[in-house]
């Protein structure tokens, strides 16, 4: 199973990296994106976490923008 947009804590996530990965690993995701809203300082702490579940962690963002008035998000991995 994978997982490919998640948030942490750093963006509007309610789990830490470290928590992410534990609750993705009791799921058994084995790959899981990082994707936090205009940010990347959950990856560093997602991969450590990732080494003893095995768990493939998947660099990720989610940039937020607005085009012609309206708010977007881009997922970009």
């Amino acid at each position: 199973m994978i997982e490919l947009h998640a948030h942490t804590t750093y963006s509007d996530g309610i789990l830490t990296p470290q928590q992410l990965v534990e609750r993705a690993a009791s799921a058994g995701v084995k790959a899981l994106a990082i994707t936090d809203h205009d940010t990347l300082y959950g990856w560093n702490e997602a991969i450590a976490a990732a080494v003893p579940h095995n768990i493939e962690i998947i660099p990720g963002v989610e940039l937020s923008t607005v085009y012609n008035g309206r708010s977007l998000h881009v997922l970009g991995y």
